[in-house]
């Protein structure tokens, strides 16, 4: 009997789980981290879905086609288009959602989702367009990168992990860019994979305890609001506490994000001095 009663208890709880994620959440935390595999990324949202079909559309660009369980018991085909970015990364540069009027559930799920205006999502230009057809309708989002735009005035490094242990997953990036003044300018993007939490808060900072006995306490999570599994936050870095981080390896790291606060001391100690490197490494044209 107890068996059971656990057993329905982790049913439950993964319908509360799934019910609470809307097409729009989905979207934006499918949007703003890199993916080793699109399925393992729907499992962990604790989504139910059918895989329908999977076409390669060019050199490194895929096309899938999934079936996903809505909010409302219903189940509706996704468009999940992915570009291969390096050896065991992807990124998804298309969503489109297919909505049907004979389905009251699509219907709903439909109007529930608000279309904003153009918004950057950790580095990406996110364009939203919503469609209403005889049959059907479809909301259509496109992941555009800022560095296509902005091209040499915008530099960043890939995510690199910077942690050893299996249960904690914490990634970093360095940007670097130039303001208006010609001067340059140095961000952190950082995020804790697989925490449903809020990144942009006034709350959230991080701090790097250094080997050599400086702290960097960065605070002002300059990300646009975003609450997702794992939102990626945003700090400026100074040109002090930059050259601080180019001579000593890391020590342990605190993060917190909303409410959720995290120490990480078994840590790749030199990650972010290697990071800097990349990022200082000239382009080839």
């Amino acid at each position: 009997m107890r068996t059971l009663i656990i057993f329905l208890s982790i049913c439950v709880f993964g319908s509360i789980s799934q019910a609470q994620m809307t097409d729009s959440e989905i979207v934006q935390t499918l949007i703003s981290i890199r993916h080793t595999n699109i399925r393992e990324s729907l499992n962990e949202l604790g989504l139910t879905y059918v895989q329908k079909k999977q076409v390669e559309r060019g050199e490194n660009e895929m096309k899938y086609i999934f079936f996903i369980k809505g909010t409302e018991g219903n189940s509706k085909p996704w468009d999940i288009y992915t570009k291969k970015v390096s050896d065991n990364s992807i990124r998804i540069t298309r969503i489109v959602i297919k909505y049907y009027y004979d389905n009251p559930g699509d219907i709903i799920e439909l109007d529930r989702f608000l279309v904003p205006e153009e918004k950057v999502i950790n580095g990406y230009i996110i364009l939203f367009e919503k469609s209403e057809g005889k049959k059907q309708a479809h909301i259509d989002i496109k992941a555009n990168e800022v560095l296509d735009i902005y091209n040499n005035l915008f530099k960043k490094t890939e995510y690199k992990k910077v942690t050893y242990t299996a249960e904690m997953h914490l990634f970093i990036r360095l940007l670097m860019s130039y303001n208006q003044q010609q001067t340059v300018e140095y961000n952190l993007n950082i995020y804790e994979k697989g925490r449903f939490t809020c990144s942009g808060l006034p709350e959230n900072y991080l701090s790097l305890i250094l080997y050599s006995n400086d702290t960097i306490k960065l605070i002002n999570d300059n990300a646009q609001k975003n609450c997702a599994y794992s939102p990626v936050s945003n700090f400026s870095i100074s040109e002090e506490d930059y050259n601080l981080l180019k001579e000593s390896p890391i020590l342990k790291i605190v993060f917190r994000q909303q409410n959720f606060k995290n120490e990480f001391s078994d840590l790749m100690s030199r990650s972010i001095i290697e990071l800097i490197a990349e990022l200082e490494t000239p382009t080839v044209q």
